[in-house]
Parts: C-alpha cells; sequence; structure tokens
C-alpha cells in the first residue's frame, strides 16, 4: 500500500508557466506534505509501537485569473492498525475566478464572518484541522461596498495529516450552511454593515434536519475615532432548535459580542478588549478567547471576560503588562488572569525574554506560570537559545485538590537560517509512575528554498498545546516522526 503514496510523489514536476498569445500566465504548481510517525503510549510498557504513513498533496493550475486546485490524501497503518488505511482520499477541490470588482469560489472555501463568533472555517495543520464550505462563495467590493454570499455544507478532513488530529466535527451528519455579510463604507474610515447565517444538521443516512441554527449580527469598525484610536464592535444574536423523534424544541436565545478599543502612539500601545457570550451554542467557530496561549479552557458559550493590555518601548526593551477579569457562567466562578513580561537586551549580546502571570478561577482551579527565552549569538548567522517554561495548577480546590506540575526546557542550537538542532527536556513531578515523570527528545529542521523537513525522536509529556490561538489537549507522546514539505 505504501506504493500508492510514493506513485503520487513522482507524478509530480517542477512548477512550470508560459507566455500565452493573449498575453496571460499558464502555471502549474503542487505542494506535498508527508508525515510518518512510529509511536506507542508511554504509560503502557506492553503495547507495540504504531506506524503511521500520513501524506497530503495540492496540485494547482493557474491561468489569467482563473484558479483550480486539487487536495488529496493518503493514510497507511504501517505496524499495529488502528483503524482503515485510506489509499486516497479526494479532501479539497477549488476552483476561483477573479474579475475587477468580483470573485467566485466552486468547491471548498474557508469562510469567516467578523471575528469569527458567527462562524469561522479555519485550517489549523498543527491539529489536522481544516473545516471548509464545499459549495459556492461569491464576493464583491468596490470603493464604498463590499459584499458576500455563500451556500454549501461543511467539509471537513478524512485523513488529516497531524501527529494530534481532532475528531471530525461533522462524523456521521452534513452541515449546510448559507450566509450573507455586506459592509459599507461611510467615510471618516467608518465601516459598517450585517451579516446573517443559515445552518442545518442532517444525520448521515436520513432526510430530516435534528438541529438549525439562525444568526443575525453586525460589525462596526472606526479608524482614528480619536487620535490614534481605532475601534471595532461586533455584535450577534443567535437562534436555534433541536429536533428529537420528529418535535422541535427551541432553545435559549444565544448572544455574543466582541468589541476592541487600541491607542497606539510610540513609545506605548494599549488595547482594552471586551467578549460576552452568553448560551452561544455554535461549534463551528473561532471567536476571541482573550486568554494567554497556555490555558486550556476556552469557553465560548457562556462567558464573560474584558482584559487591559499595555506595552511600554524604553530603548532596546519593553515592557508588557495585561489583566483579563471575568465571569464564567458555566462554571459559575469569576476569572481573573494578570501577566507581566519584559524583552531586553543583557551582556555579551544576549537578548531576553521573561513573561510570568497568575491565572485564578476561586473554587475550581489556580495555575502559576513564568517562562524564560534566552538567545546568544555565537558565530556568524549562528546562535544558541535557551528557554524555560514553568507551571503550577491546583485544580478542585473546594473538593480534593489535585495538583499538576509542569516544567519543560529547551535548548537550540542555530547553524544557519536553514538548520537547526534542538534539545527538549519536560519534568512533571505530579505524574504516576505508570505516566512517567521524565521526557526527552532530539528533534531538529532543515529548510533550503522550497523543501522544508523536521525531525523528532524521544518522547513528550502531553498535556495543553497552543496553536492558532486555540489550546488543546494532547496525549503523551513517544517515538520518532519525520515530517516534510515541499512545493513545487
Amino acid at each position: 500500500m505504501i506504493r500508492y503514496v510514493f506513485l503520487f510523489l513522482i507524478l509530480y514536476g517542477p512548477a512550470w508557466g508560459t507566455e500565452t498569445e493573449m498575453g496571460n500566465f499558464a502555471q502549474v504548481t503542487a505542494s506535498n506534505h508527508l508525515l510518518f510517525s512510529n509511536s506507542k503510549d508511554p504509560s503502557d510498557k506492553e503495547a507495540q509501537p504504531s506506524g503511521h504513513l500520513m501524506h497530503e498533496a495540492t496540485v494547482g493550475a493557474h491561468y489569467g485569473t482563473l484558479h483550480t486546485d486539487i487536495q488529496f490524501a493518503n493514510r497507511f497503518f504501517v505496524s499495529n492498525p488502528e483503524g482503515p488505511d485510506n489509499p486516497f482520499v479526494l479532501e479539497k477541490k477549488r476552483l476561483e475566478l477573479e474579475w475587477k470588482n468580483w470573485e467566485l469560489k466552486l468547491g471548498d472555501s474557508h469562510e469567516q464572518l467578523g471575528k469569527g463568533i458567527a462562524l469561522s472555517l479555519y485550517r489549523d495543520p498543527a491539529f489536522g484541522i481544516d473545516n471548509t464550505l464545499e459549495g459556492a462563495s461569491i464576493k464583491f467590493q468596490s470603493s464604498g461596498l463590499r459584499t458576500k454570499f455563500f451556500l454549501g455544507r461543511i467539509n471537513a478532513l478524512h485523513a488529516p495529516v497531524a501527529i494530534n488530529p481532532q475528531s471530525n466535527p461533522v462524523e456521521g451528519r452534513n452541515v449546510w450552511l448559507a450566509g450573507a455579510s455586506a459592509h459599507v463604507n461611510a467615510g471618516a474610515q467608518i465601516e459598517a454593515g450585517p451579516h446573517y447565517l443559515a445552518a442545518l444538521s442532517q444525520p448521515s443516512g436520513t432526510t430530516r434536519y435534528d438541529k438549525s441554527w439562525h444568526t443575525v449580527g453586525a460589525t462596526f469598525s472606526k479608524s482614528e475615532l480619536w487620535q490614534n484610536f481605532d475601534l471595532y464592535l461586533e455584535s450577534n444574536v443567535l437562534f436555534w432548535q433541536h429536533s428529537t423523534i420528529g418535535v422541535a424544541e427551541m432553545q435559549p436565545v444565544g448572544t455574543g459580542s466582541y468589541g476592541s478599543l487600541s491607542w497606539v502612539s510610540a513609545p506605548w500601545k494599549v488595547k482594552l478588549e471586551s467578549k460576552n457570550y452568553r448560551q452561544y451554542t455554535f461549534e463551528f467557530q473561532k471567536p476571541p478567547t482573550l486568554e494567554e496561549e497556555i490555558v486550556l479552557s476556552s469557553n465560548t458559550i457562556d462567558v464573560f471576560a474584558s482584559r487591559l493590555s499595555i506595552e511600554r518601548t524604553l530603548g532596546r526593551a519593553s515592557v508588557q503588562a495585561s489583566y483579563l477579569q471575568g465571569y464564567d457562567r458555566f462554571l459559575d466562578t469569576s476569572i481573573h488572569h494578570g501577566v507581566l513580561g519584559s524583552k531586553f537586551a543583557g551582556p555579551l549580546g544576549l537578548q531576553n525574554e521573561v513573561r510570568g502571570g497568575y491565572r485564578t478561577l476561586p473554587g475550581h482551579n489556580n495555575l502559576i506560570h513564568a517562562a524564560l527565552k534566552t538567545k546568544l549569538k555565537t558565530f556568524k548567522a549562528q546562535s544558541i537559545e535557551f528557554g524555560v517554561r514553568s507551571q503550577h495548577q491546583v485544580e478542585n480546590l473546594d473538593l480534593s485538590p489535585a495538583t499538576e506540575d509542569r516544567h519543560r526546557l529547551e535548548l537550540t542550537y542555530v547553524f544557519s537560517k536553514s538548520l537547526n538542532l534542538q534539545l527538549g527536556y519536560e519534568y512533571i513531578p505530579t505524574n504516576g509512575e505508570a505516566a512517567g515523570r521524565h521526557f526527552a527528545n532530539l528533534g531538529g529542521s532543515y529548510q533550503i528554498a522550497k523543501l522544508s523537513t523536521r525531525a523528532f525522536v524521544g518522547q513528550t509529556g502531553g498535556g495543553t498545546e497552543c496553536s492558532a490561538g486555540v489550546c488543546r489537549r494532547v496525549q503523551p507522546y513517544s517515538g520518532f516522526m519525520l515530517e516534510t514539505y515541499y512545493t513545487f
């Protein structure tokens, strides 16, 4: 079965283009992502390693304002199978046309309304997420107006290429979408407009719909509200119902709002943000969380919070501070999170960054976190980098306290812009003996021209991992992996 993967690899040639008689430029491109992982459960000493060979590729063509491409994937369980092989999966297909003021997309496209509260279909390779609208999307833009309309169903990856892939959000069902938005440029650097989304959930193999959502919202932005002040406001209202045994039950109305006011005047940067999500039950979104990228909880259903961030530049150094305060209605507790940080130069040309904070949800958990990064230039275009992260978390303070401590060290030597090697070590003293407390690993990356390669061998302790502003809990890893990206 592995031969199918490499058969697809050798089908690609380098990108080529030619100038046609009409003056349009024709070009063919291809990109390749290959990931091989051989791992086992570090807590199960008797378990056999499980080998996975994962591959995805995108082949595209351009001609003038026409752009089309397809994305396909292969996934094989080389040893100790955990599921069915996927010799060939057509994941995405797209045809895009552009005119002076128009853009038409047929097939798969990433769609978002506002800041993503109402809808966000996005790609995050770290967790194997690539949700798209499979259908049609059309946009019109002029000097005073931007409009968009889309219609189709959500298409999630069937064979994601990732070490920690997330579960398919549309497994066992179809989710159909129809949406529209309009933004008017009212002059004086003001832009405002409404948006609307309708969604239906249909269990696979049936003709009935068990859930329906309707969202009505609007956005408003004003640059230079006052001198050096920028304002953004967004509000959404969600109506939805759930059907069981043919009986439709209307659910509580949900609301989701976000606002930000920023002021930038060297050497100061100040930003005030606020979010308010109340019974906003819709999973295909990615709204602002306002949290640091170390916090697993990103409640976007029933929570209120505001955060003030301040940064001050002091010559070659800077100081940052932020404070978040809010209320988690799901847990019925308040939220407090303060963070302090600084970037500064030290002796011998050291470049340092230090950051730490304290987060508490009274009666539920406390979290203390700190991080330090140091970079020292060695030879020409070379450097050595050292980083340490530490956190202490206590859960269920009002019941039976459970403590989780995590400490991570990373030592990286950068040989050039293309090559670096990294040594990592994690110590989790609160783990049980079966899960292990010490995790060491060795990794490296190499990048030249359009080839990027990453290798890893060793163990990680799992826990909270963050990417693109969203944090998730991942499992411990023990084994080796090789990952390559190549663009033709």
